[in-house]
């Protein structure tokens, strides 16, 4: 199973992209900052450094400022710097490592950006590798996740929940007693069902799409 590592950060490539941003809009850092609604013009800086890339967070704030930017192209580097229709659609930070990592994520890069047509905001994609879920979201499929509250489950959804000793794709159904979920595989021939207690789960995220990959 490929686990996350950590990646280097190129010095200048994502700069370079800020730059001709900033070109763009005969701005200077401290112009763009506070246009973009930054507290302070060190996130900036830090890019220019290269300490950091052009977060989600930092391209999604010059898309809204500015629209007519290209958001894969500020993510990227690839395309026009000029949004074309549909560039800037949302696209969900794609990580190759399995769902046991999810607790992790956010302290490593995406491998890359994905779209997945109708599936609206999510945190974050990644590959699905287990059999317990089949027919429905075969072995290799890809998944994109929501980060949800407890109290926010929609019951019968799939969701993976992480839990203090295990991370599971399932469906969340309710039980009779209040502090336990059932997870619900969906190949139940050969998978049981897992009573769960609430206290127990570290996280959990709904599944908002999935790309199945044919074989």
């Amino acid at each position: 199973m490929p686990k996350l590592t950590k990646r280097e950060v190129p010095t200048n490539e994502y700069w370079a992209r800020i730059q001709e941003v900033l070109d763009h809009q005969n701005m200077n850092i401290n112009q763009f900052a506070t246009a973009l609604g930054l507290n302070r013009s060190e996130t900036l800086y830090q890019i220019k450094r290269g300490n950091t890339t052009i977060t989600r967070n930092i391209a999604n704030r010059i898309v809204e400022k500015f629209p007519h930017f290209s958001l894969p192209w500020l993510m990227t580097g690839y395309g026009p710097m000029i949004a074309r229709p549909d560039d800037n659609a949302e696209y969900i930070p794609y990580f190759s490592c399995d769902i046991s990592d999810l607790p992790i994520t956010n302290q490593f890069e995406a491998d890359s950006h994905i779209f997945i047509p109708q599936v609206g905001e999510a945190d974050l994609a990644l590959k699905y590798h287990n059999d317990d879920m089949s027919p429905s979201i075969p072995n290799g499929t890809i998944i994109a996740l929501k980060k949800r509250t407890l109290d926010s489950i929609i019951y019968g959804d799939e969701h993976v929940v992480i839990c203090k000793n295990m991370a599971l794709l399932r469906k969340v159904r309710r039980t009779d007693d209040p502090n336990i979920l059932r997870l619900e595989a969906t190949c139940r021939e050969h998978f049981d069902d897992i009573l769960v207690p609430l206290s127990n789960i570290v996280d959990i995220y709904a599944v908002k799409g999935k790309i199945i990959l044919k074989r």
